[in-house]
């Protein structure tokens, strides 16, 4: 017997679009086909006709902390569509990597309703690096660090980020940055606060973070990782400028994965100027300009993942602050899917491609890939089935994060999101939640020298199997 049979949906993946009945059984997909065995009952039977089927959404760019904590964080992020939360567990100066890494995991275990996995924030990364191995060993192998935040002591400098990559090789790992130029930003915030940069409090902060700075970081990546011979990951890439320098890397044949985020795809500093600090981002939302060469990057195959990069900052808290004095970040965790579903149907995007960067490209970049990722038999029984022909108000009175604000309010996009399956259980449906159970389990990634990808590579593959 079936637990849950998914009849007469059309499933999506990388290669295509496909009529195909879905089998469920123990938390795992055991069939897919035509007609799946028919004679086999199923103890729930969900129509699926005219709804799409895709695998589970891994969000790999989460932060369970802020006002939503693991636990309202896997809800939230199951309205969007989410199975799978990717969070950074941070270790500030004078704070061991090992211990958050486990303070983060414990409070997963305690409430999540989806599984999880775990990077490592490196926010002290030459004195950190000695702890990589020790981290590795409780499987989190993809650790983060930031080429930003001078002022504050969190930078990474050039000879550190030396050290992580090759202590990330070791361990079989993946390193992830943050690209800004941080002593330079520094530099120009001071700036801005001496009132050098202008008056206007929205065109200052733009100036202080500029895309030309993203982009030298970048490229400053790519170099130390191409003379290391070693992969890298740059994350919420937010320009047209940095796009640039992330497929000039790959051009070269290195193996650097580029990610953005959706809003770097679906808003503009304008944003700002809206909601000020709430929309205050890092790197800061940019310009109409950036959103259409991110969504070509992402068509073309220069970009290979989407994450959410999900902040829920406070409306009530932060509405006032000072730009210059407000923290970055917003909620996105559960409108990701609903701008990237748009972006496919109304032609940005392929739905192929819409898996890719949401499900098939994050599983395969953290050795998740056959068990995460994929509508298969064997793999987890993570689904999500949309409707194609429906329409998505976004907006603080549809959303279920905390923070009490969304950037998208009013905003309509085509898709509507019907169900939600997260390890066989169904999660959300039309909107209501139906199992908040803390059944979510610690997922260990990598390592990324696996044999899905072999040793570590002088040409940068597709992520995709061509």
């Amino acid at each position: 017997m079936y637990d849950v049979l998914v009849r007469g949906g059309t499933v999506v993946s990388g290669a295509g679009e496909r009529r195909a009945d879905v089998a469920v059984a123990g938390g795992r997909i055991v069939a897919v086909g035509d007609d799946v065995d028919p004679v086999v009952q199923a103890r729930e039977l969900v129509d699926a006709d005219g709804l799409l089927v895709l695998p589970g959404v891994i969000d790999e760019h989460v932060h369970p902390i802020y006002h939503d904590d693991p636990r309202q964080t896997s809800i939230v992020g199951a309205f969007g569509g989410v199975t799978t939360i990717m969070g950074f567990a941070y270790a500030h100066p004078g704070a061991s990597l090992l211990e958050e890494v486990q303070i983060l995991r414990d409070r997963h275990e305690a409430g999540s309703v989806l599984d999880y996995t775990i990077h490592a924030g490196m926010f002290d990364a030459g004195v950190q690096v000695a702890e990589m191995p020790a981290v590795a060993a409780t499987g989190v192998r993809s650790f983060k660090v930031f080429l930003a935040y001078a002022a504050q002591g969190w930078m990474t400098d050039d000879a550190s980020l030396v050290s992580v990559l090759r202590a990330s090789r070791e361990v079989g790992g993946l390193v992830m940055v943050h690209c800004e130029n941080g002593p330079v930003i520094d530099v120009l915030e001071s700036e801005a606060r001496a009132g050098l940069l202008g008056d206007d409090p929205v065109d200052a902060l733009l100036a202080s973070r500029p895309d030309v700075l993203e982009a030298e970081a970048v490229q400053r990546v790519a170099a130390v990782a191409e003379a290391l011979d070693l992969p890298v990951f740059i994350v919420h890439v937010t320009s047209a400028r940095a796009l640039e320098a992330v497929r000039a890397a790959r051009a070269r044949g290195q193996w650097l994965i580029g990610e953005t985020c959706p809003q770097y795809l679906a808003l503009t500093g304008d944003a700002v100027r809206e909601y000020g600090a709430l929309a205050k981002i890092g790197p800061p939302l940019r310009t109409a300009a950036d959103n259409e060469a991110l969504w070509a990057g992402l068509a073309d195959g220069t970009l290979q993942t989407v994450g959410s990069d999900h902040v829920p900052k406070k409306l009530a808290s932060e509405r006032d602050t000072p730009l210059l004095d407000a923290g970055f970040g917003a909620p996105s965790i559960e409108t990701m899917l609903p701008i990237l579903l748009d972006g496919a149907l109304t032609g940005r995007i392929t739905l192929p491609r819409l898996v890719e960067v949401l499900c098939e490209n994050p599983a395969r970049a953290f050795g998740l890939f056959g068990r995460k990722g994929t509508v298969s038999a064997g793999a987890d029984a993570d689904l999500v089935l949309v409707d194609p022909a429906g329409l998505t108000t976004l907006g603080v009175a549809h959303e279920h994060t905390n923070s009490g604000y969304s950037l998208y309010e009013g905003r309509e996009v085509r898709g509507a999101l019907r169900l939600t399956m997260a390890g066989g259980r169904i999660v959300v449906r039309d909107g209501e939640l139906e199992d908040d159970r803390p059944a979510g389990m610690f997922l260990p990634t990598g390592p990324f020298n696996d044999p899905l990808y072999g040793p570590a590579p002088r040409r940068a593959p597709a992520l995709t199997p061509q």
